[in-house]
């Protein structure tokens, strides 16, 4: 189609990175954020007051295993693992997760390949889903687009880049 995408801050072309589907300057560091929502009531959990590596997080409800219940907020950036919780996450300890609007599990019947744990899935708002597991420290998680040459041009489109 010969649309080559490019990076908001410096111009360079973004490298599109097969293994993990997104999109990253190599020059300046930039990588796209993956807004997403809940697979349920479709409510955005993108959170303006809450930010992590200065990116909006991804705000939800957990219960740990010791029956605690609060606020956990994600990086949005795909391949940061950074979190902010206000309850403390034993290293191992699998989280429930929930959508702070609806209040429905956000849990799949699929079990982490890595550790066994549930899968917690969102809806891309741009097509697609994005994929975590549910147990803390585990690094498995991915983002399937539904067709990712509509996704990136969708992105550059709702988000004026």
């Amino acid at each position: 189609c010969n649309w080559i995408p490019e990076c908001v801050r410096c111009d360079v072309t973004l490298t599109y990175h097969k293994n993990s589907n997104h999109l990253r300057c190599h020059y300046c560091g930039y990588a796209t954020q993956v807004p997403v929502k809940c697979p349920s009531c479709g409510e955005l959990l993108m959170d303006d007051t809450h930010l992590i590596n200065n990116r909006k997080a991804i705000r939800l409800n957990i219960k740990t295993t010791d029956g605690k219940e609060g606020n956990i907020w994600l990086s949005s950036i795909y391949g940061d693992y950074n979190y902010t919780s206000e309850h403390a996450i034993p290293e191992g300890d699998v989280v429930i997760f929930s959508c702070p609007m609806c209040k429905k599990d956000l849990a799949r019947p699929i079990e982490c390949e890595v550790c066994n744990a549930p899968i917690v899935s969102f809806s891309c708002s741009i097509g697609g889903k994005v994929s975590i597991c549910s147990r803390n420290g585990c690094k498995n998680h991915y983002v399937v687009f539904e067709n990712l040459d509509t996704a990136v041009r969708k992105f550059y489109s709702e988000y004026g880049y």
